[in-house]
C-alpha cells in the first residue's frame, strides 16, 4: 500500500452550505476553474464574493421579485408543543421558499 496526498477544489453553497444533495457529495476538481466552470453549468451562480447553488439561486431571484405564494395552510398543534397558538404556513409555487404566520422565532 502506498499513500498518496492529493489536493483538490471542492465547493459549498454560501447559503445552504451544501448544493449537491442531487449527486453523492460534493465533487472535486483538480482547478478552481474547472470547479468553476461545472458549477455555472449545474445553474450556480457564482461571483468573486459569493458561490450559490442552483435551487437557493432560483429561492433569491424569486424573493427579488417578490414571491408567488399559495394559499395559507393551517399547521396542526403537535401534543408536545411549548407554544399553544394556531400557526400557518404556505409556500412559493416557484422556489422552495416558506412563510410562516406567526413566524417561526428560532430563539424560542
Amino acid at each position: 500500500m502506498s499513500w498518496q496526498e492529493h489536493f483538490c477544489w471542492s465547493l459549498a453553497c454560501d447559503l445552504c452550505g451544501d448544493g449537491w444533495s442531487h449527486l453523492d457529495g460534493a465533487p472535486h476538481f483538480d482547478s478552481r476553474e474547472d470547479l468553476e466552470l461545472f458549477a455555472k453549468q449545474a445553474g450556480w451562480t457564482v461571483t468573486p464574493l459569493r458561490a450559490v447553488c442552483a435551487s437557493c439561486t432560483l429561492t433569491e431571484l424569486c424573493a427579488l421579485t417578490d414571491h408567488t405564494w399559495g394559499p395559507w395552510t393551517l399547521l396542526e398543534l403537535s401534543p408536545l408543543s411549548v407554544h399553544k397558538i394556531a400557526r400557518r404556513v404556505r409556500f412559493c409555487l416557484v422556489c422552495t421558499a416558506g412563510e410562516y404566520d406567526p413566524p417561526i422565532n428560532p430563539l424560542t
